[in-house]
């Protein structure tokens, strides 16, 4: 079973995350506070963190940092970082932290769950292929990552890849036309 650290002090977020992953049938531990994580990662050896862009007094660089740093030292075993970022610009920190994905809010919930999917699948993460992924062009990004088949949504039934994504591609092309 793939345990997975979500860090963030907003309820909002944390309800958001956890509720997805539970839908995937993952474990979750959370933590509101961001100096916890390398002694979580020590205790409970995560295979994915899933951060904020803000906790507490640190932000999602910092939690990076110290993560990568933990790891270098040998402390922790590696584990994927995925970043959500509260606004465009701060993809560049997060490619200077060493996250392996990251997230702008508002993201759909199918991009999280495709993003955790490829994380855990010990694939890179490419915003291209979230993108086309999001547009409904899923083809191209599971053959990029090999993520296989859509599993099927356990409460309608339906393959996540109809779960309306399409309606969400016009969304994030917007919102990457106004940066």
């Amino acid at each position: 079973m793939n345990t997975v650290l979500v860090v963030t002090d907003a309820d909002w977020v944390r309800e958001e995350v956890v509720g997805a992953l539970a839908r995937r049938g993952l474990d979750t531990i959370t933590t509101s506070d961001g100096r916890a994580v390398v002694s979580i990662c020590e205790d409970e050896a995560p295979e994915l963190i899933v951060c904020d862009s803000q906790v507490g007094s640190n932000g999602v660089v910092s939690v990076c940092r110290a993560v990568r740093s933990a790891e270098a030292q040998g402390d922790i075993p590696p584990v994927r970082f995925l970043a959500l970022l509260d606004r465009r610009p701060d993809v560049f920190l997060a490619r200077r932290a060493d996250a392996d994905a990251w997230l702008v809010k508002p993201y759909e919930p199918a991009a999280l769950r495709w993003t955790v999917d490829v994380l855990l699948a010990d694939e890179e993460w490419d915003e291209d292929a979230l993108d086309a992924e999001m547009r409904g062009d899923s083809a191209e990004a599971s053959a990029q990552f090999d993520v296989g088949e859509p599993v099927a949504d356990e409460e309608s039934g339906d393959d996540e890849s109809d779960d309306g994504a399409d309606d969400g591609a016009d969304a994030a092309e917007g919102r990457a036309d106004e940066t």
